[in-house]
């Protein structure tokens, strides 16, 4: 099963993910594999919280590395107890209380959850790269009409504009497939396309 959040499209050229991850992997874009220049949240420590966050709140499961941001999972039903888990758990997660500091403060919700149960439960990540994942985090290091799956997370329009006009205007250029090649090839003129 492919799971999307509700904030991403998929570019109908993206190759097919299910003949990429093998059957008995969770496929997840690793985040801390990324260079911390195009990942701020390994840079700022935001991860390494999360991941001591949550093992407090549910107990140690010996993990200290490979958080995977859920926004994009492939997964199969042999996994299917990572996602009942973070359900029993969602309510506790949610009312937990933390003080809006760096070293007590949630960043990701369930993300880090599901991070956790796929931990505790020993599922094999597969790191699909964040090309099946494509943040605004990442446009430093790539444009995102270079990648698969196009994930609007954190855009805001106090941060980088407006997600739900930006989702739009990519909808439309997906929906014409010579524009989206043209603007995949020049990405100099993308760069000028986006400020529109």
């Amino acid at each position: 099963m492919l799971y999307l959040d509700s904030d991403i499209l998929v570019s109908p050229s993206s190759p097919n993910l299910f003949e990429i991850v093998p059957s008995d992997c969770l496929g997840a874009t690793v985040i801390d594999h990324l260079p911390p220049e195009v990942a701020p949240a390994v840079a700022n420590g935001w991860i390494t919280n999360d991941i001591h966050q949550t093992q407090k709140q549910f107990g140690d499961v010996n993990w200290k590395k490979e958080y995977f941001n859920s926004g994009s999972m492939l997964f199969s039903k042999e996994h299917i107890s990572i996602f009942e888990s973070a359900l029993k758990v969602a309510k506790q997660w949610h009312e937990f209380p933390t003080e809006r500091t760096i070293t007590e403060f949630r960043v990701f919700a369930d993300q880090s959850v599901f991070n956790y149960f796929a931990k505790a439960t020993g599922a094999k990540i597969y790191d699909i790269g964040y090309s099946y994942n494509h943040t605004p985090a990442f446009n430093t290091f790539n444009h995102r009409y270079l990648s698969h799956f196009y994930h609007y997370a954190r855009l805001r329009p106090h941060r980088r504009g407006n997600r739900i006009r930006q989702m739009n205007l990519d909808f439309w250029v997906l929906n014409h497939p010579k524009l989206h090649k043209f603007l995949t090839n020049n990405i100099w003129f993308t760069k000028i396309f986006d400020k529109l």
